[in-house]
């Protein structure tokens, strides 16, 4: 493929129907094996591709949950900060 192609590839917006490119394939492949590889290491090794994949997905779902309580708590403690430092300031308008 020449520069010029390439060149033009790079300035034509993707589609979602577009095939993907090399880089997004590479880019895909930095986000998915370290974390295909922590959980293999969890894995008997007599675990099989299948399983692998499965439990991959099942350690995902509670990954995701983690996160939307880490979020939750923190949207809490910003909420219970916010909500003091407006009690904080009424008590010293009303002290005036």
């Amino acid at each position: 493929m020449t520069d010029d192609i390439k060149e033009e590839k790079k300035k034509k917006k993707l589609t979602d129907k577009d095939p993907l490119t090399l880089e997004e394939i590479k880019a895909a492949c930095d986000i998915f094996f370290p974390l295909f590889n922590a959980v293999k290491l969890e894995l008997p090794d007599d675990a099989d591709l299948k399983d692998q994949i499965k439990i991959m997905e099942s350690v995902a779902q509670i990954a995701v949950l983690l996160r939307k309580n880490n979020n939750k708590e923190t949207d809490d403690a910003e909420f219970i900060f916010c909500f003091n430092k407006a009690n904080k300031k009424e008590e010293e308008t009303t002290d005036e």
